[in-house]
């Protein structure tokens, strides 16, 4: 076997599954708007998720804070909220978590692992 094709095919592999890695996380964030069950016409949610790529093999989908208060309103759904019992926040509400970002990922989770799974048969088929 070619030494070169094995490297330039290892390449490719390394590539292939960083996108295939970004698009699962895409993923998980076009199906997290599908699970939580807070319906605001605000928009946050949908502001408030990103997906950051760290290194070849860790991609994350995330609650990003560069919106201006889409982080506070989305974490707070996602992890839940308990008013405060002060005066200046008498009208505060409490709500218990709504893990929309956990439940978008294991509804998905046998998606992406076949989408990751045909990247690898692909190229892996090249080499041998």
């Amino acid at each position: 076997m070619d030494n070169t094709l094995i490297k330039k095919s290892g390449k490719n592999l390394r590539k292939a599954l960083r996108i295939g890695l970004k698009k699962g996380a895409e993923i998980i964030n076009d199906s997290s708007a599908k699970h939580h069950r807070y319906d605001r016409q605000s928009g946050n949610l949908d502001k408030a998720k990103s997906v950051e790529v760290v290194n070849d093999f860790l991609v994350i989908a995330w609650l990003d804070g560069s919106v201006s208060g889409a982080k506070k309103y989305a974490l707070a759904i996602h992890n839940g909220h308990s008013g405060r019992n002060t005066k200046k926040n008498a009208g505060n509400q409490t709500w218990k978590p709504d893990q929309f970002m956990f439940k978008a990922a294991k509804k998905e989770k046998k998606k992406i692992e076949d989408m990751l799974e045909g990247i690898v048969n692909k190229y892996t088929k090249r080499i041998f």
